[in-house]
């Protein structure tokens, strides 16, 4: 099992990653991703970013960049929790459903 510090480092957070204190942002993160799940919109999430276009320097571009990087640690947060063999609350209850 990877170390705290190496689990971080697959998340490849810019916006999110504070320099004084790089896991400033992760239980908000999380607690964002848990949210996600329980309203059933964290496929959407991932589908959004997927269809978003980078096309300049504008506040825009800015905006894009911020949500796919919430994508992108949405991923590596479920990528982190199956290859551990772990499920969050929220997965509990959304697989539960999906198995009814």
């Amino acid at each position: 099992m990877a170390s705290g510090k190496a689990k971080f480092d697959k998340f490849d957070l810019n916006y999110y990653r504070a320099l004084g204190n790089p896991t400033k942002f992760i239980q908000a993160l999380i607690s964002h991703f848990s949210h996600c799940k329980d309203q059933e919109v964290y496929l959407k999430i991932i589908e959004f970013a997927d269809t978003l276009k980078t096309t300049d320097n504008g506040p825009e571009n800015g905006e894009t960049e911020r949500i796919k990087e919430v994508a992108n640690a949405y991923y590596v947060y479920q990528k982190i929790l199956l290859d551990n063999s772990s499920l969050d609350f929220g997965d509990l209850i959304n697989y539960c459903f999906k198995t009814f």
